[in-house]
């Protein structure tokens, strides 16, 4: 047999096989408006996204959660539909005054969310690391504040000095000595 012949032959199986395959498929496959039922069963099927979970999952994209131990990140966040809680821990720098290196790393943040979600009110509960004579670190509470749409409008933030955060945000309540 030449090898013209073997070539023929071989190529002439693949198409065969092809051919095969395809029709297998096209009888194989429901029809077209039973896909579409399909479909539909599964979108009835797949939970919605409510406005918490879209929100908790904005605050989680804009505000990040922490990988490590000393990272800074939310930890918690309590929805109640136009109104919210956010524990935030954060792991200062130590180049310049707490609350100016807080409002630095959380102004964009927030100016971020107000943007892009509907919420009204946001009280945020913010923890420091604290280490123990054993070396053991725990983060408790030192500083607590209000941040609310009114006050988000009447921010000009082109010109807003983010270390000044504190000094506008409402109700600001220190636990610990700054």
């Amino acid at each position: 047999m030449s090898l013209r012949k073997i070539v023929w032959s071989i190529t002439l199986v693949l198409v065969l096989f092809v051919v095969f395959l395809i029709l297998w498929g096209v009888l194989t496959s429901p029809p077209q408006e039973e896909k579409i039922e399909q479909v539909k069963q599964v979108e009835k099927i797949k939970p919605s996204e409510t406005p918490e979970i879209s929100f908790k999952k904005a605050v989680r994209k804009i505000f990040s959660t922490p990988k490590k131990e000393k990272d800074s990140g939310v930890t918690q966040i309590i929805y109640a539909k136009d109104q919210c809680v956010i524990h935030y821990n954060y792991f200062p720098l130590g180049f310049f005054k707490y609350e100016e290196e807080l409002g630095n790393d959380l102004s964009s943040k927030i100016k971020k969310l107000y943007e892009t979600e509907s919420i009204d009110k946001i009280y945020f509960l913010i923890n420091g690391p604290f280490q123990d004579k054993y070396g053991n670190l725990s983060w408790k509470p030192i500083v607590a504040f209000d941040f609310d749409r009114e006050l988000f409008n009447k921010i000009n933030w082109k010109n807003f000095l983010n270390g000044d955060l504190l000094k506008v945000a409402k109700n600001v309540n220190w636990f610990r000595k700054q």
